[in-house]
């Protein structure tokens, strides 16, 4: 067993403030879209005067999270994130057809435990090593996200699983289409309550667990 790498995050002290508008029940939501434009801003607020943070390219894949009215917070291939106008991207989510057809590691299973009332658990069973990349996002639907490079999903994984727990909302799995696949998993948590995030790497059993417990 490798050492575990621990992270402790808030998330009761909001980064992202949410306009009134959002429709947090969107179709559009937890999906990935095609970037259309041969570039785009990425902005710090949903307005075309608001400060840009970063840029997409014509055919990279973006997931969207919320909606303010024509502009969509979105998770971009980098793992940063940024508020964007639905004009940058096609209305066609992206179904995968241009996925990478074979992966050398697949993510086998991945299954949710309640382990107490405050505490819940995410495993992830892999064909081989992989540490994914982990982030946080705050704000109306909080979330944390992990993106395995390089990892195709296997036929028992289900692209969205609703969870009746009390920390976790739900889990949704999403691929990339890119020269080498990313599987993103993005957990969503309930909101207003502070959260101690570990995850710990069973090198041996190929397994990467992600602890999620309500302090």
């Amino acid at each position: 067993m490798i050492r575990p790498l621990m992270l402790k995050i808030s998330l009761a002290a909001f980064l992202f403030i949410f306009p009134s508008e959002v429709h947090a029940g969107d179709t559009a939501l937890l999906k990935s879209y095609n970037i259309k434009v041969l570039q785009g801003n990425v902005r710090e607020k949903p307005s075309r005067t608001a400060s840009i943070i970063d840029r997409v390219s014509n055919g990279e894949k973006v997931t969207l999270i919320e909606r303010a009215d024509k502009w969509f917070f979105a998770i971009l291939p980098n793992g940063k994130t940024g508020w964007i106008h639905k004009s940058l991207f096609r209305d066609e989510k992206d179904d995968g057809s241009q996925r990478h057809k074979n992966p050398q590691t697949r993510l086998l299973r991945l299954e949710t435990v309640i382990v107490t009332n405050r505490e819940e658990r995410i495993l992830f069973t892999l064909s081989d090593f992989v540490t994914p990349r982990v982030f946080t996002i705050e704000g109306r639907r909080p979330m944390v996200v992990c993106d395995f490079i390089g990892v195709g999903p296997g036929p028992e994984v289900e692209e969205s699983n609703k969870i009746d727990g009390r920390i976790i909302r739900s889990v949704n799995v999403l691929v990339h289409s890119v020269e080498e696949p990313i599987t993103r998993i993005i957990i969503e948590l309930f909101s207003k309550q502070d959260y101690d995030i570990q995850h710990v790497f069973y090198k041996e059993e190929n397994l990467y667990v992600l602890n999620i417990k309500q302090m």
